[in-house]
């Protein structure tokens, strides 16, 4: 009887540590299966690096890792409206993205795109090739048709459409920058058809420059009746002639731009009233940009080695087609002439043309540039 119940002890302790090595066992597997949960593998490492590294070379925005220490970096809205025209162009994609976006998100810059592009020469593989090219944050395609008084007889209509897709970007903008919580600092307004004679600054360059500030891509200012082509600042009074074809706004200034079509619907009447600022172009589509930089600053985009000669603006206007004589005057060298040669030759780094803001854009003592 004893030997039974010892044998029956020695089992019992013998099944209790079975079990108990079984539970640790169980414990430990469960354990090392948390970290590898925990531990992303090496093909998902390089997935994620990989992203990484194709997020650089693209145009949205690009999140940055920086401390609480870090000051803030610039936001930048590109609005691109218009007739889609040379954008079809993958040169001329290429070339508006080097010149446009790349200097500012190498920096840092915080850039969304969004694009407002007229119907006319559009098609569903031109579109979803923009999207891809882009990454826009919105993308709308559509007609515009005349509303309030547009169109109507005193009433002046031109460049109204081009004003109506810039107000529906600027609807765009604000409804982006809800969702962010976090206005945009600039935002730059440009067209599809639209070639570049230098790249912008660097994100950094633009922190502490003047908010009531527009940014013209080609403009002349006056001095006692006379063109001043020397002078890259003024206050928009002093404005002879400017470009509605490019122009970086600060927020501040974003709303005044974006009611030019308001006006066009309540009627802009087509006799010029007596304080027109801009004389006999008063009918005009640059008029209206013009206008509007009455009450603000405005600064020429202009390119370092100008030498302040006259034509030499950063813009040029580029069809689709090779460009007419008249227009190649305004050239330094022929940027529209795609058929014969690459563009990224007009902005060869050695030829160094980048836009310099000069003391006069900033608050306080530039930035270096």
């Amino acid at each position: 009887m004893d030997e039974h119940v010892m044998v029956n002890r020695t089992s019992s302790r013998s099944t209790l540590i079975v079990l108990a090595f079984v539970a640790l066992a169980v414990v430990t597997l469960g354990t090392l299966r948390t970290l590898q949960r925990d531990i992303p593998s090496r093909k998902t490492l390089d997935r994620v690096s990989t992203t990484q590294r194709n997020a650089s070379t693209r145009v949205t925005t690009v999140t940055i890792a920086t401390s609480s220490h870090t000051a803030p970096r610039p936001s930048f809205a590109v609005c691109v409206v218009g007739q889609v025209r040379a954008m079809a162009r993958r040169d001329v994609r290429e070339h508006a993205r080097a010149v446009l976006t790349t200097p500012l998100i190498e920096d840092g810059g915080d850039v969304e795109v969004f694009l407002h592009l007229d119907a006319k020469g559009m098609d569903e593989i031109i579109e979803n090739t923009l999207r891809e090219f882009w990454s826009p944050t919105s993308l709308e395609v559509y007609e515009v048709e005349n509303r309030g008084n547009v169109g109507r007889a005193g009433c002046l209509s031109a460049g109204w459409p081009q004003t109506f897709r810039q107000r529906a970007c600027a609807e765009d903008v604000r409804r982006r920058e809800r969702e962010r919580n976090e206005t945009f600092d600039w935002i730059v307004l440009t067209r599809p058809d639209i070639e570049y004679y230098a790249k912008l600054p660097r994100a950094s360059a633009w922190m502490g420059l003047k908010k009531n500030l527009i940014l013209s891509g080609m403009c002349w200012f006056k001095r006692d009746g006379e063109i001043d082509a020397n002078r890259q600042v003024a206050k928009g009074v002093d404005v002879d002639s400017m470009t509605d074809a490019l122009a970086i706004v600060s927020r501040d200034t974003m709303d005044h731009y974006a009611s030019i079509a308001d006006a066009f619907e309540s009627c802009i009447p087509a006799n010029p009233p007596s304080d027109n600022p801009c004389g006999s172009l008063w009918a005009s589509s640059e008029c209206r940009a013009q206008h509007v930089a009455v009450n603000h600053t405005v600064g020429r985009l202009i390119s370092e080695g100008d030498g302040g000669e006259m034509y030499r603006a950063i813009i040029f206007r580029c069809d689709d087609t090779r460009c007419s004589h008249m227009h190649r005057d305004y050239c330094k060298i022929e940027p529209c002439d795609v058929d014969t040669r690459p563009l990224d030759v007009v902005f060869a780094e050695e030829d160094g043309k980048k836009v310099r803001f000069t003391s006069e854009y900033y608050f306080s003592q530039p930035m270096d540039t």
